[in-house]
């Protein structure tokens, strides 16, 4: 797919578009001519001229800044000014708390969270910092539109009324509390230009089916019913829950479908983009040291831009105080350049080591009496760790193990002797390794399809039929900071404890089961085709990303049938009657969570039928003694089962197991 109008830098455009017209300017004021310009001329006819030639050069100079700024701000991830988020944060949670308190089963998050939830994000949506909240009302006694608007007034004078008692003395205040009848929208405003709405939707009947209705131009797009404004009633009520990030929050009941009126099919495909940018960047970096830096910055290039080609040019030459000599507007202007970009990095890792934070920014429960609020920030670097194929970094040897190893001998002879066995996240990570999974994860999770690269496999979801991704295979070699997880200690002193000597990784993937994703009939992975390899057994180590549970789909083993060898034949699951025989346990897991299991271990998962995704990585490894096979491994998957990026027309590619 080439590239959208949204993901190019609008300014830059803006400035190549202009450039023809400062040219002709230009021109027109200072044509060519063998002699030097008369200066007289210059002073008593080309005044206008002159104005509007230094005029375009200060805009082409204003928008090649804009475009610096607008890039720069891109790298950051797009944040709003730090006060201002940390704002719409409380703000959120408390009108969570008031909203499920006052109005139970009527209130529920708006479509920016519940597109974090929908796409697997475990943070408040940071594109467009999203801390509505939508509330459902009683449908008016009369059908006029009038009676409607009276009947949504009277609801809304209500709320405000309640927000006011709700919000006196809450930490952070003071708090305003504003209706727009219009929009059917009431506004909590904090002190630091954070807000959170609560959008009204009316419970209505329109060609005879029942929806919920708001007036509002944001909702003109809305696609069923045919109209827009309106979502059926049946998608929304009654409202589900769904914990997310240890706080139990409200969601429509069909959520999915909801976001699908609002956005199309295409809802799932993160929408970030550099036009999202620009509205961030002149709506909500303000007051932030990075809103004055930009400004100041802008106004250089402005003034900067024509002063130095119009006297580097020599096209005023009545400016003859040194001050203006081309040596000494050029070294000034470097030295100004280079004091706003040390000023510009110093802003950058404010942002990255203070505020980036806000992509972690976690939301702890609040009981609706309580007025404590708890934010957490998961420590969230910024992600130079991302390489290029010829950038990967080499794999590095585990370190010396101690004399007894990362596990203990209670540890190893249980693997030993049931197939598979459980670290929990505190075991074998350190917190910020445990955030910074999720993060990767994510990261992976969102690369484009690209060709010989990763490989992205997708499925169709159970729920709706949409295409939903369904795992990333050889990411490892791209991915720096997951790269020295896996492929480093952390990692192989625990196989190498295991296994009595160094591994080698062999494959490596992330299963998304997202909500809708289907599940894994029983197997044993020694059955896919491993044996061609000559190695004699494998280890598998399953990482969580997300809780995973007996709704979404958590893994199930059989304990200590792996001794007996394969249960069944190649390239296929296991039959029923070996299934039926077992004891299968399900393994529940938090994120960071790690199983270890071998190839011969019988394991199947369930459908996820949740309302949240199950995410693992699971990365494969076998004795380096036996042999490093992982790239003869994704050369035989491509040519079999390849990426869906890279399948030919009219060939039919089967998923044996």
């Amino acid at each position: 797919m080439g590239l959208q109008v949204h993901e190019y830098n609008i300014f830059f455009l803006l400035f190549v578009a202009a450039s023809p017209v400062s040219y002709w300017i230009w021109r027109r004021t200072f044509p060519k001519e063998k002699e030097k310009p008369d200066e007289d001329r210059l002073r008593t006819e080309s005044q206008k001229s002159l104005f509007w030639v230094f005029a375009s050069l200060a805009l082409q100079g204003a928008l090649l800044l804009c475009a610096i700024v607008l890039e720069h701000y891109w790298a950051l991830q797009c944040p709003v000014a730090p006060a201002r988020f940390h704002d719409m944060t409380r703000i959120f949670q408390l009108n969570v708390a008031f909203l499920e308190s006052h109005y139970p089963g009527r209130a529920y998050v708006a479509e920016g969270t519940m597109l974090a939830v929908a796409r697997g994000n475990n943070q408040l949506n940071i594109w467009d910092q999203d801390s509505d909240m939508f509330l459902v009302i009683d449908a008016a006694k009369e059908d006029p539109e009038s009676a409607a608007k009276t009947q949504t007034d009277r609801e809304a004078a209500s709320l405000v009324e309640k927000l006011n008692r709700f919000y006196d003395g809450k930490p952070g205040g003071p708090y305003t509390i504003v209706y727009e009848p219009d929009r059917w929208l009431v506004q909590v405003h904090g002190p630091d230009h954070g807000h959170g709405d609560i959008w009204l939707w009316q419970k209505q009947h329109y060609e005879g089916l029942p929806v919920i209705f708001n007036p509002d131009f944001t909702f003109e797009g809305l696609r069923t019913p045919t109209g827009g404004k309106r979502h059926p009633e049946e998608w929304v009520l009654p409202v589900t829950k769904m914990t997310w990030n240890g706080v139990t929050l409200p969601v429509a009941n069909q959520y999915s479908k909801t976001l699908e009126n609002q956005y199309g099919g295409s809802f799932m495909v993160p929408y970030r983009n550099r036009l999202q940018c620009v509205e961030n960047l002149g709506t909500k970096v303000f007051p932030s040291a990075l809103f004055f830096l930009y400004v100041g910055e802008i106004v250089m290039g402005a003034l900067g831009v024509p002063v130095v080609l119009l006297k580097y040019t020599r096209k005023l030459p009545t400016w003859n105080s040194p001050v203006f000599r081309p040596r000494s507007i050029l070294s000034g202007a470097a030295v100004l350049v280079f004091f706003l970009l040390l000023l510009q990095g110093f802003v950058k890792q404010q942002y990255v080591s203070s505020f980036e934070m806000l992509k972690g920014i976690q939301i702890n429960a609040v009981d609706s009496t309580s007025t404590d609020i708890q934010i957490n920030a998961v420590d969230s670097t910024p992600t130079d760790h991302l390489r290029t194929a010829k950038q990967a970094p080499t794999p590095r040897k585990a370190m010396p193990l101690d004399r007894d190893g990362p596990l203990s001998d209670k540890q190893v002879q249980l693997y030993k002797n049931v197939g598979f066995l459980v670290l929990k996240a505190k075991d074998w990570l350190t917190d910020k390794e445990t955030g910074q999974m999720l993060q990767w994860a994510e990261e992976v999770q969102n690369w484009p399809e690209k060709a010989h690269h990763w490989m992205k496999y997708f499925e169709t979801s159970s729920k709706d039929n949409s295409k939903i991704l369904n795992r990333v295979e050889n990411y490892i070699p791209y991915h720096e900071g997951l790269n020295n997880i896996f492929n480093g200690s952390k990692a192989l002193d625990i196989l190498e404890q295991l296994h009595g000597g160094p591994m080698v990784l062999y494959k490596d993937k992330i299963n998304m089961k997202l909500p809708g994703g289907g599940g894994f009939e029983p197997h044993q992975d020694i059955l896919a085709g491993w044996g061609s390899y000559n190695v004699s057994n494998f280890v598998t180590l399953s990482v969580s990303i997300d809780h995973a549970h007996e709704k979404n789909g958590a893994l199930e083993c059989v304990a200590s049938r792996h001794k007996q060898g394969k249960l069944g034949g190649d390239w296929a699951p296991l039959g029923q009657d070996v299934v039926d025989s077992m004891q299968w346990d399900m393994v529940p897991t938090e994120p960071g969570d790690m199983i270890l299991f071998d190839a011969y271990v019988p394991h199947r998962s369930a459908p996820n039928n949740d309302i949240v995704p199950r995410r693992n990585l699971y990365l494969t490894y076998n004795r380096a003694d036996e042999g490093d096979h992982r790239l003869q491994y994704f050369k035989d998957k491509r040519a079999n089962y390849p990426p869906d990026i890279e399948r030919l027309p009219g060939v039919k590619y089967e998923y044996k197991v």
